[in-house]
């Protein structure tokens, strides 16, 4: 987005009900945001992705305002992904010149071209003059609840993060297990095998493994994970895996498939289900797929997030099993 401000002009917080709001419902500084729920996506959004506001309710991040001189609407996407990772607020408000847009962030666009990201994410344009009374009731509306009823129809729950992500690990779950293919997976392996690939992928994002720590675990031979699951070396996989386990502690990378020292030999077939799965491009389904622009990014996915769809995975699959195969929480607040 060009010229971003970091703040919102004074005519427009006026205009919104936002210019006596304070924390913690209002935040405008990185630095006015504490030991607070969401602490972290909301400082992201305001440090690295220049939002001049984040509006919450109930401690929940709910609307992220930004202000610009001009608007692009590939840069509108790109703030659009990113916030749409971290799957907590509901809307992206841009307010440029006399106008304020208002896009879902329950949205998930093919692409980032005008016409199909506008169809697909975009709920409404006010303009400051105009639509005055629609501007002053934005926020009271999100509070009350009605702006989610009168728009229903924009924010499809399995569009979100969290429902993309749970969609594509079951898929992959069955087919880990899928006879026709060959080498099933029992339950309890491909549930561990999917958890240990997101921890993986959640590390390369998060930039606490990097492409040298890769090449020095594969002898040169890759610099990213996805390198190695679109080779189908399995050999590869087991070399990261060896120098994973090494150098973080907890019992999540002691053998793929497995949180002990016994698992399954994984094969070919088991890292092309794995390679789509982290691609995060694609919407896996058993009726067919549907190819996104952008993937999941795990550097912006909260690792709450992450544990919490784990989670409602293994219980939809095995409630029986919840309690063995958890999220190892210790090593993600280790390296968060």
């Amino acid at each position: 987005m060009s010229a971003l401000q970091n703040q919102l002009a004074p005519d427009w917080q006026e205009c919104l009900g936002l210019d006596a709001r304070r924390v913690p419902d209002l935040y405008r500084d990185p630095a006015e945001v504490g030991d607070v729920p969401h602490a972290r996506p909301i400082r992201t959004a305001l440090r690295d992705l220049g939002a001049a506001a984040v509006f919450c309710v109930q401690h929940l991040p709910t609307a992220v305002f930004f202000a610009a001189e001009s608007m692009e609407t590939a840069d509108v996407a790109r703030i659009h992904s990113d916030l749409w990772n971290q799957g907590l607020a509901s809307v992206l408000a841009v307010v440029c010149g006399e106008t304020i847009r208002i896009y879902s962030l329950a949205a998930t666009p093919a692409d980032r071209s005008t016409e199909t990201f506008d169809e697909t994410c975009l709920i409404e344009v006010l303009y400051q003059v105009r639509d005055a009374l629609a501007v002053r009731n934005l926020i009271h509306g999100m509070e009350s609840g009605r702006y989610w009823k009168e728009h229903g129809d924009k924010f499809d729950a399995s569009q979100r993060v969290d429902g993309v992500l749970l969609g594509n690990l079951k898929e992959s779950h069955r087919l880990l297990q899928d006879k026709e293919r060959g080498f099933v997976l029992a339950p309890e392996a491909s549930q561990a095998l999917l958890m240990q690939t997101m921890f993986i992928a959640y590390l390369e994002d998060r930039k606490v493994i990097d492409a040298g720590y890769i090449e020095a675990a594969t002898d040169g031979a890759f610099s990213t994970f996805a390198d190695i699951l679109s080779a189908n070396r399995v050999d590869a996989f087991y070399d990261l895996f060896g120098s994973l386990n090494r150098d973080f502690n907890g019992d999540l990378f002691v053998k793929p498939c497995s949180f002990g020292d016994v698992g399954p030999r994984l094969r070919r077939r088991h890292l092309e289900v794995l390679v789509r799965f982290r691609s995060g491009k694609e919407e896996m389904g058993p009726a067919g797929s549907q190819l996104r622009l952008w993937s999941y990014n795990f550097a912006f996915i909260p690792v709450e997030l992450i544990s919490d769809v784990y989670d409602q995975f293994l219980s939809e699959q095995d409630q029986a099993r919840k309690g063995q195969f958890h999220t190892p929480m210790h090593l993600a607040s280790s390296i968060v």
